[in-house]
């Protein structure tokens, strides 16, 4: 069934007819706005009524008719600006919107000032308001006139609420003034900075991308519609101890809220943000940990260029950015791009750059898109506020792309979705490599503060190096390293990619490396955080610190991988631990040491999946807690000579299948104490050491051998498969073995 309505005088008319709660009818108009409806996710019986493109600052009224030709024709229901949920009590119901023809008040500013005072005493409240009639603002201070400020003598932390009205309508403003330090999770809540990350520089004048964590276990997730759900009521976000933006929980995706920073003066700034609980009472207030971050002011630049349209690179004409350690060069790329046409047969170099506004803020399209087949240099720049980096790379040609930091404010989007999707929520990396070069091309020394580093169908890369000078360093949202489309020839070695994920975003990834890949090692790295940290092996990975498994710290999804001499360490794994999933053949699961640190909570540690065959040697499963250790739906080919020691699993099995392999520590089921020097449940690793370079991956990774090592006396010691003084475990310490490597790194 279908119907129109009416246009009515100075309105726009819409509805939506409900017959029963189970077939639903739209009535349509040749006007905007439009009613959409959905049902709640909760289950509840209500259902979602959303104006899909609501005039902003205008107000609608809502009226209601139980059927077209009902005599008392439409009532009025509600007054909104965008939504409301219903429950029908009857078979049918019609909705239409009507738009108020006066704008509703706008408050352009409500604070006090400071926003949180260590005990008690003063604070300013400030405010400006346009097109209110009457404006008022409680806890005693009344009627106001539209723009001006009030001290306050504050005893305890407070809410102020600033009403605005006029014939249209009220709106709303509220502003919080903390007393003393709140902390930043209790009991399941909690609120964290995702993004910048402690220790982090931009360039004047400062444009700083924000992103926070506000998570509320009590919101279902999906609810009201899938993408929300689990969130603060709102976040607000506070620079230098004072609101600069807030963003409701309605627009959060699921808990992970967004602010973008822009004209930030040059100097040391503090950065948090202040998560609200209306849900609770009296409401649940907390303020996440700081991050300190510094906005430079420009130094004297030998050459400044400012874009005012695309540099198209064509014919054979080079592309030349060189400046030196002491005398920079300056692009203001002014959303425009750099990018090739046809067959270009010139070189790119840049080197001593400071490259801002290279693309569009959230647009997908790169900042530089190159293809080449000469050697290309990218050194020594700092990307601050571009788009992606989009490099393909053809012929014999080599290519440098080192010492260059690519900061937390790049501007393509990141959010909801890993991948480019399609959707509007879908995330681009920062930096793309691509191209069938045969020449040797190095990744090295590169710090990166959002989005990951992507190489598709590439040959001879070295990604990080040989030193501590070349080691990478990855930190902050949706960072990682991505492997796709028959990469081969590639090696991964002493990088630190810490992708800073407290959920709400759907699959967190980090390392994904490809399991159709050719001749890969990965070897020396720390992967820190994420859904899944490492998915996609079939590789040699080797003398790796995983740590922090969300739903797995591991997935092996390929034939003849080769896993050996890595800790793997802490996290939930509420799925599993380590998975070889999809049948792969052949896997060879040695000498790896995987700690719980008491926090797992999966129903196994190792889960050798239908079809997949393995052979699973030499490794200590401790302080897991979970049903089985090794959950054997596969087939195991070989195995033994490994520990168990998780006295917190009651009950547990350390095979699934009950098995005992003689070679292992222990009668069956045994929990036999390792006997490990030091390890610890603590991580230890200060991501702002990390990013300024003072502390190193191989200080961390011996840190973690010194942890990891067997006390005199171990039953671990020379118990390992093959003789040899090959040890149980990712760490050795009897005789030497060639093989026990975790942690020995020169600087």
């Amino acid at each position: 069934m279908k119907n129109c309505l009416p246009v009515r005088a100075l309105a726009f008319a819409a509805a939506l007819s409900f017959v029963g709660l189970t077939r639903v009818e739209a009535l349509t108009t040749n006007n905007i706005p439009v009613l959409a409806i959905t049902p709640d996710d909760s289950g509840s019986g209500a259902w979602n009524i959303t104006v899909t493109n609501p005039v902003p600052g205008h107000a609608y009224r809502i009226e209601k008719r139980g059927w077209l030709n009902d005599a008392a024709g439409w009532q009025f229901h509600l007054q909104t600006t965008s939504n409301f949920s219903v429950t029908f009590t009857n078979s049918s119901q019609f909705f239409r919107a009507m738009l108020l023809t006066q704008a509703l008040p706008n408050i352009i500013s409500f604070t006090v000032n400071p926003a949180t005072i260590p005990t008690n005493g003063p604070a300013t409240l400030n405010w400006a308001v346009d097109g209110a009639s009457h404006i008022t603002i409680d806890h005693s201070v009344g009627n106001v006139a539209p723009t001006n400020s009030l001290a306050q003598s504050i005893t305890s932390t407070r809410t102020y609420s600033l009403i605005a009205t006029n014939d249209s309508g009220s709106v709303t403003g509220l502003a919080t003034v903390v007393v003393g330090q709140l902390p930043s999770q209790v009991n399941g809540w909690y609120t964290a900075m995702i993004s910048p990350s402690s220790g982090q520089h931009f360039l004047a004048p400062g444009m700083v991308r924000v992103f926070s964590a506000g998570y509320d276990p009590t919101v279902d997730t999906n609810f009201p519609r899938d993408g929300k759900g689990g969130n603060a009521s709102r976040v607000e976000f506070l620079l230098d101890n004072q609101v600069v933006q807030t963003m409701d929980g309605a627009d959060a995706e699921y808990w992970v809220f967004r602010a973008t920073l822009t004209n930030v003066p040059p100097g040391t700034h503090v950065l948090r943000s202040r998560a609200f609980y209306t849900s609770q009472s009296p409401t649940l207030i907390l303020d996440s940990d700081p991050v300190t971050f510094t906005v430079d002011a420009a130094p004297s630049y030998a050459l400044v260029t400012n874009f005012t349209h695309d540099i198209v690179l064509s014919g054979a004409q080079a592309f030349q950015l060189i400046g030196t350690p002491s005398a920079r060069v300056r692009v203001n790329g002014n959303g425009f791009h750099i990018r090739t046409s046809g067959t270009w047969t010139g070189q790119f170099t840049i080197q001593y750059a400071d490259v801002s506004g290279l693309s569009l803020f959230n647009d997908s399209t790169p900042g530089i898109d190159v293809t080449t087949t000469k050697a290309l240099t990218l050194e020594n720049c700092i990307f601050d506020g571009c788009g992606t980096i989009a490099l393909t790379f053809n012929g014999t040609n080599t290519a440098s792309v080192s010492s260059n930091e690519f900061r937390s404010n790049m501007t393509m989007p990141l959010s909801q979705y890993p991948d480019d999707f399609g959707d509007p929520q879908s995330s681009f990396p920062a930096i793309h490599f691509s191209g069938s070069s045969t020449g040797q091309k190095v990744f090295r020394a590169n710090n990166m503060g959002a989005g990951w580093l992507r190489l598709t169908g590439v040959n001879n890369w070295t990604i990080g190096g040989d030193s501590d000078a070349q080691e990478n360093v990855f930190i902050g949202p949706r960072v990682g390293l991505m492997l796709e489309s028959g990469a081969n020839h590639i090696t991964v070695r002493r990088n630190y990619s810490h992708h800073v994920y407290y959920g709400g975003w759907s699959q967190g990834n980090n390392f994904e490396l490809g399991e159709s890949n050719d001749h890969v090692t990965v070897e020396h790295n720390i992967v820190r955080d994420s859904s899944w940290a490492v998915r996609g092996v079939a590789c040699e990975f080797r003398y790796n610190l995983v740590m922090g498994a969300g739903h797995e710290w591991m997935w092996i999804t390929a034939d003849n991988a080769y896993v050996h001499h890595n800790i793997f360490a802490g996290g939930s794994a509420d799925v599993t631990g380590i998975w070889m999933i999809y049948g792969p053949q052949n896997v060879r699961f040695w000498n790896n040491t995987v700690d719980g640190t008491g926090e797992t909570a999966g129903p196994s540690v190792l889960l050798v999946d239908t079809a997949a065959t393995a052979d699973v040697e030499s490794c200590v499963f401790l302080r897991n807690d979970a049903p089985s250790a090794v959950e054997v739906d596969g087939t195991l080919t070989t195995v033994g000579n490994n520990a168990f020691y998780n006295p917190e699993a009651a009950g547990i099995k350390n095979y699934s299948d009950n098995r005992h392999p003689a070679t292992d520590l222990g009668p069956l089921n045994a929990q036999v104490n390792p006997g490990l020097t030091n390890a610890v449940t603590s991580i230890g690793i200060d991501d702002a050491a990390m990013w300024q370079r003072t502390t190193s991956v191989r200080q961390v990774l011996q840190q973690y051998r010194t942890r990891y090592t067997p006390n005199v006396g171990s039953p671990l010691i020379d118990a390992g498969h093959g003789g040899n003084g090959n040890d149980i475990g990712a760490v050795g310490t009897g005789l030497s073995n060639t093989n026990d490597q975790f942690g020995i790194l020169s600087p």
